[in-house]
């Protein structure tokens, strides 16, 4: 039990891992590694058979650093656990997650890209080029003026000024069937800055 590297050929996968794979996330996974190297641990336990190790957390990290060509991984050794124990340790260290500050990440996203392309981001970045112009774009909202013109914040559009970014960005999503909330960000500079905004949203 405890810290431990790892070859890479003797962990296993688990077989009742819960997160979906998805190929864009998988190759933006891969590039930030090849990028960064392992900054985050694997977690594992000691499987039954001799001298082999099931993957907690972190699976999708082990099938970059296979791609990569990595031998060693670094991990963190729970010993013998139950099913039931690395099942709920997998959910309580994957989902413990804290939500997104909008306007916080726009700023980041725009510092970012005074030294970063945004082709070079978006390769290791869980967002595309397009999203990542639009967080960069939130920067010039004028949300008194777009709840000005919608209505005032009211139910028809909920974007009252004493929302946050987040809730403001969620509600048009919702209430226009958008897809995500990057889509809600294209389309509140679209109505903040017209056409011409819009064509602009997505580029440098």
């Amino acid at each position: 039990m405890g810290w431990r590297t790892l070859e890479v050929h003797v962990l296993d996968k688990a077989p009742w891992n819960y997160k979906r794979d998805d190929p864009d996330m998988q190759a933006a996974l891969e590039a930030n590694m090849k990028r960064n190297g392992q900054l985050i641990n694997l977690i594992v336990r000691p499987s039954s058979g001799c001298c082999r190790w099931e993957v907690i957390n972190g699976n999708h990290r082990l099938d970059a650093l296979k791609a990569l060509g990595v031998k060693e991984a670094q991990c963190f050794d729970t010993g013998p656990i139950s099913n039931a124990a690395a099942k709920r340790l997998a959910v309580e260290t994957n989902e413990t997650n804290f939500p997104t500050d909008y306007l916080s990440l726009s700023e980041a996203v725009e510092a970012m890209l005074r030294e970063f392309d945004l082709g070079d981001l978006a390769e290791t970045m869980p967002y595309t080029d397009t999203e990542l112009a639009h967080f960069r774009d939130m920067i010039g909202f004028d949300w008194e003026a777009l709840a000005m013109k919608s209505g005032g914040g009211g139910d028809s559009v909920s974007l009252a000024v004493s929302r946050t970014a987040k809730e403001r960005i969620e509600a048009v999503r919702m209430r226009e069937g958008l897809r995500t909330n990057s889509d809600a960000v294209a389309w509140l500079l679209k109505e903040t800055r017209g056409e011409e905004g819009e064509a602009n949203a997505g580029s440098v």
